[in-house]
């Protein structure tokens, strides 16, 4: 069930519909999001883990980025390695959530994230920037001065 629900990301109900169908097994979706909760349960000791390694490692990443959860805007946070990610969905984008995380906070490397604030405020550890958000900067310089006519 949980590798249905959270690795193919079908909905509960289809995934009832589908043993229904398929094994003739009556499981309602409310038992079906209730075996994803014990199986969540179940990975709490390895995540522990997880953050254990990722406060260790010399070079952390961090972003979040928004989505819509049942028609409200939540935050997806990340934090990784090249080996190791982390992730956490939470109703808050800025420090509270990155706490919660429980990760940069216990840092001492460095980290890379894109420049936001809420990042610089963490003085335990070094700072680097994406590059990636120092090429869409200079892109958007490119352009505006291009429409305003100061490049030719």
């Amino acid at each position: 069930m949980c590798y249905l629900v959270t690795r193919q990301d079908i909905p509960s109900g289809r995934v009832a519909e589908l043993l229904s169908d398929a094994y003739g097994a009556q499981i309602s979706s409310g038992t079906i999001v209730n075996m994803v909760s014990e199986g969540a349960e179940m990975l709490s000791d390895f995540l522990s883990q997880v953050k254990d390694l990722l406060r260790d490692s010399l070079v952390v990443n961090a972003d979040e980025t928004g989505l819509t959860v049942e028609a409200l805007l939540k935050w997806f946070h990340a934090t990784s390695t090249t080996e190791l990610t982390l992730y956490l969905l939470d109703d808050k984008r800025g420090r509270e959530a990155m706490e919660a995380m429980g990760v940069i906070k216990y840092l001492s490397g460095v980290l890379v994230q894109y420049g936001w604030k809420p990042y610089r405020k963490y003085d335990n550890i070094e700072h680097s920037l994406r590059n990636s958000h120092h090429l869409r900067e200079l892109d958007a310089i490119l352009e505006t001065t291009m429409r305003v006519g100061r490049v030719t």
